[in-house]
């Protein structure tokens, strides 16, 4: 479970929780701010930094991080760091088979025996934003435990070059709020002892009545045992005096009241956006071939050559379809391309919503959209609220599907689609899996592609998983060779003792000599294989790993138990990868970098013009969505990065691709 929670302003004695205590001169020597350990003089982190020196432009803060559950009570969030033992040989009182232990909270989970997480897997942030090491703003220099204020102390080196606004509140006195991050395999109540591994296996206790207390005087937290911290984020509410700006500051201080597993969570879902994102980006450019596929993604590399091939066969749009389809809300055109498993190309989208707004649209501004696009990506994974905005403006749900459409998405996708997909959609059926009957019989006999997908949905979560026909395929002939070969050493082992049997019995009555030799051994070996093949099924069966032996796809296609499925997501789904690759193969031709070509085309189109010098600037792809995204970011929250400006957003990519 990942739980965070921010630290008060002042720790629990009074003093300040964060404070400067060391800078460089800039000359060699040192500034050492003793007061900062008035109130502890014998804190050892006093003690070790009088042993170091700065480096020149860095600073040492201490964070008062935390204190023991015994001395300060639990905090905010209702979490508390036990450094006592806690209820050793209590039994629970929830009744849950799996929160039965020998303690609550055991000797060694007890805070001052973990603390030290803080050297080996924390890092400084801004906002939580942990996942890439280059935008940490430096390192846990030492983390030590103040046995005297029953506390863990920490003493952060920053570089102030990294965060220079930061390094400025830090050295006016203005301090940010910290906010840390942990993981814990699981948390205990403080009442019940209930294990709860996440938030949604809490009691009753830790779900409705956190940090109350009860008529027996007990109050409700939830103990932490061996915390592993690997976060320490600076938060930066904005003080801006408008109504929109109070609300968000309140809203903040609201959303840190909540339990740290709620944050935990709500941190891990934004994330996830941001991962989704650059996933995005990395699919484009595996199937445009500029960089190789990774074993993560095999199953985009294994369609690459048929999306390449299929977006050679479709064809660009006519005006005439554009027109008709400009009829109809986007959000209505979307969904029920959704919902026919087909997407619209980049071009697509423009030129009807050019063609809605009283415009069409010529080719060189078609080209600059889609040369646009991997720099857009890289906006959605610096703000993934972005996308959320947009869903407002084109909502792709069933509420939006409209039938009526079908029969053009179908005349569409015969007309524009991989002729090969459409194909074999029409052969197979909407599954693609449908049994050969009819006059069709001899094609639909044909095998479907080994990049099929098929998919699985798990009825406890409902989560989708996906794997592809020929992964399928591949584990089956796999299990059978296995099969093979266990039951060939079982029968082996079956034919010998048989036959050692026999011969005792020949030898011991003569009489078993007279029976045709053909006989005997026919029926050794049939029940040698029968015996060994049950055999090795039985041993197979005791011993898997796996809890189904077989499952059952949603096209219903049986396939075996340990086939690797990964969890579903719209961008491994074939239309989309055809969609992703027929963007740029449609400006420029299936040649062996597209997305390079467009950019040039684009380039050359105009050499002065804005977009010309965005996408020739000998930048990085990070570099140039962060000049994109400059002077139009703000403050939004203590979990997520500044949030872009959408309508600033879309003016200056207005203004860009018009240059």
């Amino acid at each position: 479970m990942r739980k965070i929670f921010e630290l008060e302003d002042r720790f629990y004695t009074g003093e300040p929780t964060i404070q400067l205590v060391m800078t460089s001169d800039n000359r060699g020597g040192r500034f050492l701010e003793k007061r900062a350990f008035d109130s502890a003089a014998s804190s050892p982190a006093y003690e070790y930094l009088k042993t170091i020196a700065p480096k020149a432009g860095h600073s040492i803060v201490l964070v008062n991080a935390m204190g023991g559950y015994e001395a300060y009570d639990d905090n905010r969030n209702g979490d508390s760091f036990p450094n006592q033992p806690v209820n050793v040989g209590v039994p629970a009182k929830c009744g849950h088979k799996g929160c039965e232990a020998s303690a609550w909270i055991a000797a060694d989970e007890v805070l001052s025996k973990h603390y030290k997480s803080f050297e080996a897997h924390g890092g400084i942030y801004k906002h939580h934003v942990n996942k890439d090491p280059s935008k940490s703003l430096g390192k846990v220099l030492k983390a030590v435990w103040n046995d005297k204020m029953q506390r863990v102390e920490l003493l952060l080196e920053i570089v102030n070059d990294r965060d220079k606004e930061l390094t400025k509140k830090i050295a006016d006195g203005e301090y940010p709020a910290v906010s840390m991050g942990c993981h814990v395999k699981y948390d205990v109540c403080s009442i019940c002892g209930h294990r709860a591994p996440t938030r949604k296996d809490y009691c009753d206790h830790a779900r409705n009545k956190m940090r109350q207390i009860l008529s027996n005087g007990e109050k409700v937290c939830v103990h932490n045992p061996s915390p592993r911290f690997f976060d320490i984020s600076f938060v930066f509410r904005p003080a801006d005096p408008t109504g929109f700006m109070l609300k968000k500051v309140a809203s903040a201080y609201e959303l840190w009241s909540e339990p740290s597993s709620k944050m935990g969570e709500l941190v891990e879902q934004y994330e996830q956006k941001i991962a989704d994102a650059k996933k995005l980006g990395d699919i484009r450019k595996q199937l445009l071939g500029q960089v190789a596929a990774s074993r993560r993604d095999k199953n985009v590399e294994q369609y690459k050559s048929t999306a390449r091939a299929n977006a050679k066969s479709r064809r660009s749009a006519d005006d005439k379809d554009i027109a008709k389809l400009s009829a109809y809300p986007l959000s209505v055109i979307a969904s029920t391309f959704a919902a026919k498993n087909a997407a619209l190309s980049s071009s697509d989208v423009a030129r009807i919503m050019l063609k809605q707004a009283g415009f069409n649209t010529p080719n060189w501004l078609v080209d600059r959209v889609v040369a646009m696009q991997p720099i857009i990506e890289g906006v959605f994974a610096r703000d993934p609220s972005i996308r959320e905005k947009l869903s407002h403006l084109v909502e792709i749900s069933d509420d939006n599907v409209f039938p009526g459409l079908f029969a053009a998405v179908d005349a569409w996708s015969e007309k524009y689609a991989g002729m090969s997909d459409y194909a074999r959609s029409e052969a197979y059926g909407p599954s693609g899996y449908n049994l050969p009957v009819g006059p069709g019989a001899l094609y639909r006999a044909s095998e479907p592609g080994r990049s099929d997908v098929l998919t699985m949905t798990d009825p406890h979560t409902g989560h989708m998983y996906q794997t592809t026909r020929g992964a399928a395929q591949d584990q089956h002939h796999a299990n059978m060779k296995h099969r093979l070969a266990g039951s060939a050493l079982a029968t082996a082992l079956y034919g010998a003792g048989m036959y050692a049997g026999g011969k005792a019995l020949a030898n011991k009555y003569p009489m078993l000599n007279k029976i045709p030799k053909a006989l005997p051994w026919a029926a050794g070996v049939a029940a040698a294989g029968y015996l060994g093949d049950k055999t090795y099924k039985g041993l197979r069966d005791a011993t898997s790993p796996l809890r189904n032996k077989t499952y059952v796809t949603d096209q219903g296609l049986e396939v075996p138990g340990n086939t690797e499925f990964v969890k579903a997501s719209a961008l491994t789904d074939p239309a989309y990868l055809d969609k992703v690759a027929f963007d740029v193969i449609e400006r420029v031709g299936d040649v062996p970098d597209p997305m390079s070509a467009l950019t040039l085309k684009v380039a050359h189109q105009n050499t002065s013009s804005a977009i010309s010098q965005l996408l020739l600037a000998d930048i990085g792809d990070d570099e140039k969505v962060a000049a994109l995204c400059s002077g139009i970011e703000s403050d939004s929250g203590p979990i997520q990065p500044p949030e872009v400006n959408l309508q600033a957003l879309s003016g200056r990519i207005g203004a860009i691709l018009l240059s």
